[in-house]
């Protein structure tokens, strides 16, 4: 039986709780990913997909209802408990990569193991070895102000991956790539889940979408297939 990597139940999320210009973004969420699952979210603009990935992520936290990653009560963790988490067990990708511009490939890649408890003297080790499994060892002292759009999306990559999380969530990861690339990216995130990763990407690109093996559809808030 598959082990259950994320689940969710009956999880809302509301801006503004209680005032003129509340706005409820998720609307009970029932949700549940198994270990080593390949899952698209889709759905358009504004539908609550990205939010949705944020709670995922335990960077936004939800109004009500119920969130276990691996297993463990999301719900009521402070601030620590939720950067100690989001070190140990997820790695995050964005669209437009969120890099330090200024600092190198592998510079930008030790940052979350300079957070986590690997984060040691073989922290510089284990960098080079996630830019190593992405393709780009020779780009690690490169500063990514000088890179192209797909090295930095790798060099993102190459940082959600070096601290070894079971979990990889994805926010339109080819949105801002050519075709080329965009096929070169869902590849590294294929071969990620073949390695036993569950990967979570957030797209409103079909093409994407159909790689996967999961599409789960968003609507003004709600899962609707």
């Amino acid at each position: 039986m598959a082990k259950i990597k994320i689940k969710m139940e009956k999880l809302s999320k509301i801006y503004n709780k209680g005032k003129p210009n509340e706005k409820v973004v998720l609307k009970n969420i029932d949700l549940q990913i198994n270990d080593g699952e390949l899952v698209a979210i889709i759905g358009k603009s504004g539908a609550g997909k990205s939010t949705l990935l944020n709670i995922m992520a335990c960077i936004e936290r939800f109004t009500y209802g119920s969130y276990k990653l691996m297993g463990t009560e999301i719900g009521g963790r402070n601030e620590h408990d939720l950067c100690r988490i989001r070190n140990e067990r997820i790695g995050l990708v964005m669209q437009d990569f969120a890099l330090v511009e200024e600092l190198t490939s592998i510079e930008n890649v030790m940052i979350p193991l300079d957070f986590s408890k690997s984060g040691d003297s073989g922290s510089e080790k284990q960098a080079l070895k996630a830019l190593e499994d992405v393709g780009i060892a020779d780009l690690a002292m490169k500063r990514c102000n000088m890179l192209s759009g797909g090295q930095k999306q790798r060099v993102a990559i190459a940082r959600a991956i070096a601290a070894h999380p079971g979990l990889i969530l994805a926010d339109e990861p080819t949105g801002a790539l050519d075709t080329i690339t965009s096929y070169e990216i869902m590849e590294m995130f294929k071969s990620l889940n073949k390695q036993g990763k569950t990967v979570v990407i957030v797209t409103h690109d079909p093409k994407v979408a159909e790689q996967c093996q999961r599409v789960i559809e968003i609507s003004d808030g709600t899962i609707i297939s």
